[in-house]
């Protein structure tokens, strides 16, 4: 006997949800929150010149979708097509961020398709200078898994990954594959980023980055919620 299809099941109200509900979602809770930024000078990178890459942990910086796009039209969000990604672009796009459709690999391979073509236009965004919101991880696989495409980009444009984590003083962390947390109003909402990593143009061996990223991410995380808990 075939499953009957729940609401959210179908794309029209994936991408309602998306809109209204999540984006509501951050919007709200940055519009009620208490933002502080760790170090207090990462706000001021925001305001320089040049493409930046943000990198977060799956599921642990949706709140930066709002914080870190003072200009949305030039920061542009790696989606992945897979169902919930439905729902992730859609937010994104109504906070006025560009969407990039493409992830959804595997490390079996790129399950999803559209590897080569996303990674042209990551290129082509940040040679024109604008800024990428990408997560490290491949969903859905369990723990956390730095994908060697992230320094790959920051190879191919010479332009820093930007490691960083967000975490608020009220959140619920959902029991799901990459332990999402879902930041509520009034809050006490902090933003923890990293040093900026660069790739250096030559380099053949990316592992070393994307492990140096990797624990650039779990310290970020966990000074987030040290902070966002009044540590």
């Amino acid at each position: 006997m075939a499953r009957r299809r729940g609401f959210f099941d179908t794309p029209k109200a994936r991408i309602w949800a998306g809109r209204h509900l999540f984006g509501g979602l951050i919007r709200t809770t940055v519009a009620s929150s208490k933002v502080i930024f760790d170090p207090p000078e990462a706000r001021a990178r925001l305001a320089g010149d040049g493409a930046l890459i943000f990198v977060s942990w799956h599921g642990q910086g949706s709140p930066a979708l709002k914080l870190l796009a003072p200009d949305p039209e030039k920061v542009a969000l790696l989606t992945s097509p897979h169902r919930d990604g439905l729902i992730m672009a859609s937010a994104a796009r109504s906070l006025g961020l560009t969407i990039i459709e493409g992830a959804g690999a595997t490390r079996k391979g790129n399950r999803a398709g559209g590897g080569a073509m996303a990674l042209r236009k990551m290129i082509r965004m940040v040679n024109s200078g604008g800024s990428l919101m990408l997560t490290a991880d491949i969903p859905p696989v369990r723990g956390r898994h730095v994908s060697d495409g992230v320094p790959m980009i920051s190879r191919m444009t010479g332009r820093p990954i930007m490691p960083l984590a967000v975490s608020s003083s009220r959140r619920i962390t959902l029991k799901n594959w990459d332990r999402m947390q879902i930041n509520l109003p009034f809050s006490r909402l902090v933003v923890a980023m990293g040093e900026p990593i660069y790739v250096p143009a030559g380099e053949k061996d990316l592992t070393k980055y994307s492990a140096r990223l990797g624990q650039a991410l779990d310290e970020c995380l966990e000074r987030a919620k040290r902070l966002a808990d009044g540590g």
